[in-house]
């Protein structure tokens, strides 16, 4: 179970592909198990499309993290 406490974290920097069952179990989760919301971090590209396809943050408790490129200096 979730700590009501704190916001639970989905790291997805590993996770190549989601599908509506995918999206569904993080909906769920954020509105069943997570009274202070799922932060998803660091998805790839094409998981973040999919997320912006269906604008994940529009539902209430979802919040993504996106990556910032890395800045090199020279």
């Amino acid at each position: 179970m979730a700590d009501p406490t704190k916001e639970v974290v989905l790291d997805l920097s590993g996770l190549t592909f989601i599908d509506s069952g995918g999206l569904k179990a993080i909906m769920r989760l954020a509105v069943e198990a997570c009274p202070l919301g799922v932060v998803i971090q660091a998805p790839r590209d094409n998981v973040l499309r999919v997320l912006d396809i269906v604008e994940i943050e529009q539902f209430a408790g979802i919040r993504v993290e996106r990556q910032t490129p890395s800045t090199s200096q020279v």
